[in-house]
C-alpha cells in the first residue's frame, strides 16, 4: 500500500526540498506542490511507502523546527502509485516529485 498525506507546511520550499532530501530513497514516492493558503502555508501531497517514512518526515521537520499539519491521510493500493509514478516518468502526467 502507498500511503497519501496532505500537509499545511510552514516553509520556504528550499526548506521543505531539504527535509525530503532526508527521506529515505526507498520509501519516497513523490511530492506534489497542491497550492498555498492563506496562511502563508504551503499545501503538498505526499506519497511514500509506508508510515514509518512520514513519522521520519515528522523527525526531520522537527529537526528543522519546520511546523507542518496533517491535513489528510489515505491509503491506495500499490499499482496506482505505479501507475502515476510510470506516466509521470513518460511525460503523460501523474505524481511529480
Amino acid at each position: 500500500m502507498t500511503v497519501v498525506a496532505q500537509l499545511a507546511i510552514e516553509a520556504e520550499q528550499s526548506e521543505f526540498d531539504r527535509v525530503l532530501a532526508e527521506l529515505p530513497e526507498d520509501g519516497f514516492v513523490a511530492a506534489q506542490k497542491t497550492e498555498l493558503s492563506s496562511a502563508d502555508q504551503r499545501i503538498v501531497e505526499l506519497r511514500v511507502d509506508d508510515g514509518e517514512t512520514l513519522v521520519r518526515l515528522h523527525e526531520a521537520c522537527a529537526n528543522q523546527e519546520l511546523l507542518f499539519d496533517v491535513q489528510r491521510i489515505a491509503q491506495e493500493p500499490t499499482e496506482t502509485a505505479d501507475r502515476q509514478r510510470l506516466a509521470s516518468d513518460d511525460g503523460r502526467g501523474g505524481a511529480k516529485g
